[in-house]
């Protein structure tokens, strides 16, 4: 006999029954408004989180200017 791994996602749906695997993430994304504005939120987020890194990175390097000694023409 064959385990079967559980999802680990539940929500209530509106009649308050526990949802699992498929049915919880279709009620979820619905409750985001949609498979659309779910992805828009998820990746805005993660490009928010990413950008917010990359700057405490550059601010823990304490990058600095440099004057070129060389001279224009």
């Amino acid at each position: 006999m064959s385990k079967q791994r559980k999802c680990s996602l539940k929500v209530l749906s509106d009649d308050n029954k526990l949802l699992h695997g498929t049915a919880a993430q279709l009620h979820y994304v619905k409750e985001q408004g949609g498979w659309d504005a779910f992805i828009e939120n998820i990746t805005t987020e993660a490009a928010t989180v990413a950008v917010k890194h990359a700057f405490r990175e550059m601010e823990k390097a304490k990058f600095t200017s440099i004057p070129s000694k060389r001279k224009s023409s």
